[in-house]
């Protein structure tokens, strides 16, 4: 395929960017393998964590009381009853889908006909 050289424009008037140059494309390959790189280390380690506490939890739960394994499920569900309800209380927020009270504007859940800011679905 050809590549033109030089700034050239668009129907609209607006110029195009130039083509990223190979030193460019390297750095963002190199970034991306950090980020796979990490994300696989931050996995194995969340991986690691969750069969070590199964093992652990195992090995000091073998003889318990009947009535000591219902507290302790119950316990359990209620912990992850409050970790469900935080993360559907924030995660709309982080997302930025619907309107905080701390904020003046509002933020449209889908983008705007026209492209610009603000409009869409209110």
């Amino acid at each position: 395929g050809g590549s033109s050289s030089g700034s050239s424009s668009s129907s609209n008037g607006k110029s195009k960017a130039a083509p990223p140059d190979e030193d460019e494309n390297e750095d963002r390959a190199a970034a991306r393998r950090a980020i796979g790189t990490a994300s696989l280390a931050a996995n194995a380690v969340a991986a690691s964590l969750f069969i070590g506490g199964a093992v652990g939890v195992a090995l000091t739960t073998q003889n318990l009381e009947p009535k000591m394994v219902s507290l302790i499920l119950g316990l359990s569900y209620l912990v992850g009853a409050v970790f469900l309800f935080s993360l559907s209380w924030y995660f709309p927020e982080w997302l930025e889908v619907y309107h905080v009270r701390s904020r003046r504007h509002r933020v449209s859940v889908l983008p705007a006909k026209g492209g610009g800011k603000g409009g869409g679905i209110r």
